[in-house]
């Protein structure tokens, strides 16, 4: 299966969801801001790279594991990825596509804002930093949520709360 974590900007709650899910970080120890600094595409991404499917890496059950920034356009690109997928000669079916935005607070949005869109990272990584380890155990439960779902078997039935979409069409 191949499970994107997608966020506005793909570079702060989604690549922390990611990593969780394949273990670089310990989903029930707060991570140090070190430890966040140090993940692949952490407050690395600038607004242009939007939209970019980037690679995190392959989790044990060998689901292929990606983050994306999507922007404002959530609810399109749930519609839109597993079509394109589909005509491509992919299964939707084996696509799920995980929203990790409900999970970002304002000083990830505000921190963002300012490390990535203006430029000014040493005013905006340290409140990206103090938002995603606030943010931290809902990131580690959404995650959670995916591991007992797949375990199960039960991708199509994830709750709503989590805002985990299917990568089937509406």
């Amino acid at each position: 299966m191949m499970i994107v974590y997608h966020c506005y900007g793909g570079t702060h709650s989604s690549p922390v969801a990611a990593a969780i899910h394949l273990g670089f970080l310990d989903p029930h120890r707060l991570p140090q801001p070190r430890q966040l600094v140090e993940l692949p595409f952490y407050d690395r991404i600038s607004p242009s790279g939007y939209g970019a499917l980037r690679y995190m890496g392959q989790d044990a059950a060998k689901n292929q594991i990606y983050v994306m920034g999507v922007g404002y356009h959530r609810d399109l690109m749930r519609r839109l990825v597993p079509k394109v997928a589909g005509i491509l000669g992919g299964n939707p079916d084996h696509l799920l596509l995980v929203d990790v935005y409900p999970h970002v607070n304002w000083y990830m949005k505000v921190g963002g804002f300012i490390s990535r869109r203006l430029g000014l990272v040493a005013i905006g990584r340290p409140l990206v930093i103090l938002g995603t380890r606030r943010a931290y155990p809902k990131l580690a439960e959404a995650v959670k949520e995916v591991w007992r779902n797949l375990a199960r078997n039960t991708v199509s039935r994830l709750p709503e709360k989590v805002q985990v979409k299917r990568g089937l069409m509406d």
